[in-house]
């Protein structure tokens, strides 16, 4: 079924409370305290930066601490990107904190390894929207976005800050079943979303290029596996890439350790770059040094995805 712009909000808000078979140890902690009352939400854990605008003088600070990522943009492109980024902040009344430029940082590393126009995004795993909001301002031609149910009422609500609510109810929905003449039903849409639990219905979508940065390593093992099993069927179906930028080693609070080397990957894959993300290894604070080494270090790979049996 299709829930069309606030049906799709009302639909999740309906749900939220509903234990997440498919959330980790991570986030069951990460979201014990999460609530929304139709308007704002509480205990918001564990998905990124969300800090209130900054005044006059704590921007002056942050600029000042943020200019060592900003040296780090890959095209003379970036800055349009950082506008748009204040521009959303703006609209969204939040700060165009670290979080934010980090994806920044990687949709503009993304465009300059791969032609953005008219593309297929699939998003696992947004927080705050922020990667959403950016790519809605890329010529792009459709965003899947898949979360699970509590992050993906809020991408959803920041989602409609960012666009306002006619666009949101005319561009964003939300499908829990498989549906029949899937691109007739979807072809007015910009923003398809799906709750996690229901991600089995990726492989039915056209999607051009994955994205996921910093969730899969907050992943159960076997919720890692099936986002490989249906991207790797998508490959065999059309071109497919995957930009995946996460821990390269982190322990759970159950004890499970994910890492990066162990993920499924397919050994004929075409691999563009694998390296230490340059933006994803320390962050700032006011403590002396005032820059501090995060406690692993973060791993990015963009490749082509080959199917294999």
């Amino acid at each position: 079924m299709i829930y069309k712009g606030f049906q799709a909000i009302k639909y999740l808000e309906e749900r939220y409370l509903n234990d997440d078979f498919s959330a980790s140890s991570h986030w069951k902690k990460f979201h014990k305290k999460f609530k929304f009352d139709g308007k704002n939400f509480q205990g918001l854990m564990g998905f990124g930066g969300n800090k209130q605008p900054y005044n006059i003088y704590k921007k002056y600070i942050h600029k000042i601490f943020q200019a060592k990522y900003l040296k780090m943009s890959s095209s003379d492109q970036f800055n349009k990107i950082l506008n748009n980024a204040k521009k959303i902040a703006n609209l969204q009344n939040r700060a165009l904190d670290l979080d934010f430029i980090r994806q920044c940082l990687t949709i503009d590393f993304i465009r300059s390894k791969i032609d953005l126009k008219d593309k297929n995004i699939l998003i696992i795993g947004d927080g705050y929207a922020s990667l959403s909001s950016l790519f809605l301002e890329e010529n792009i031609s459709k965003i899947f976005l898949v979360n699970l149910t509590k992050t993906l009422l809020v991408d959803l609500v920041y989602i409609k800050k960012h666009i306002g609510e006619t666009l949101f109810n005319k561009k964003v929905c939300l499908i829990d079943s498989k549906l029949k003449n899937f691109k007739d039903n979807i072809d007015n849409f910009k923003i398809i979303s799906i709750e996690a639990k229901n991600s089995n219905l990726i492989e039915n979508f056209p999607i051009d290029i994955a994205i996921n940065v910093a969730s899969m390593q907050e992943m159960n093992i076997q919720s890692i596996n099936d986002y490989f099993k249906r991207l790797y069927l998508i490959s065999k179906k059309r071109e497919i890439y995957f930009y995946c930028c996460n821990r390269e080693s982190k322990k759970l609070p159950g004890g499970e350790v994910i890492n990066f080397k162990n993920y499924p990957w397919g050994n004929k894959d075409i691999i563009i770059i694998d390296e230490l993300c340059p933006w994803h290894q320390d962050y700032y604070s006011k403590i002396p040094p005032f820059y501090h080494n995060y406690a692993g270090k973060h791993r990015h790979q963009l490749r082509k995805l080959v199917y294999h049996d």
